[in-house]
């Protein structure tokens, strides 16, 4: 019991430390003492800085997953813009919460294929969500049937994926209260692209 709960201390200290220094600069030293662990008790949970990047980003993305989409029941009162609102809202505040990771992940991208293959399969997980909501849309006359479904979901995402990026990852741009407005757009801007019928 007290071994993981150091190792989680480890994870949150790691955090902490990456989103300070990034993760180039970043030490284990650092991030040791930051976490009230010795420096060589470090070894005994993780074998390298990048083992414990790992698990701190892999962390994030569930965190991010489950929040944007947590598991509960539709309860069919939600019309299908209130359900793209709903996305929309839950995944940029998620991004919201954890950004300053977010910015180190896609920093680490660029050199490790770790990384990479994490940010590639949470865009194909939201992607694939989607993609799948559409095509019920579709199935339902609530969408023109010659729109590729994952076509448009993928360039849809990779708008709300790159605003996040831009102004919640690297430059801090837009206040929590903002965030509401920027979900109202996008919702807008989604169902006007897919074209959606009342």
């Amino acid at each position: 019991m007290r071994a993981l709960a150091t190792e989680a201390s480890l994870v949150r200290s790691a955090r902490e430390i990456f989103e300070r220094d990034g993760f180039v600069s970043a030490r284990i030293v650092d991030i040791a003492e930051n976490a009230g662990v010795a420096y060589g008790s470090f070894y005994t949970y993780f074998d390298s800085k990048e083992e414990i990047f790992r698990a701190v980003a892999l962390a994030v993305a569930e965190d991010m997953y489950s929040n944007a989409y947590p598991h509960q029941a539709d309860d069919g009162q939600q019309t299908t813009l209130s359900r793209i609102e709903d996305a929309n809202r839950r995944y940029l505040q998620a991004y919201a919460r954890n950004a300053k990771t977010w910015a180190v992940i896609h920093q680490v991208a660029t050199f490790d294929d770790f990384a990479r293959e994490l940010l590639r399969e949470i865009r194909l997980r939201f992607v694939g969500r989607a993609a799948q909501a559409l095509r019920r849309r579709q199935e339902e006359g609530l969408a023109p049937s010659g729109i590729d479904p994952e076509l448009a979901a993928d360039l849809l995402g990779g708008m709300i994926e790159n605003y996040a990026y831009l102004h919640l990852a690297l430059d801090d741009s837009v206040a929590p209260s903002e965030l509401e407005r920027v979900v109202a757009e996008t919702t807008r801007i989604w169902a006007r692209a897919i074209e959606l019928r009342p």
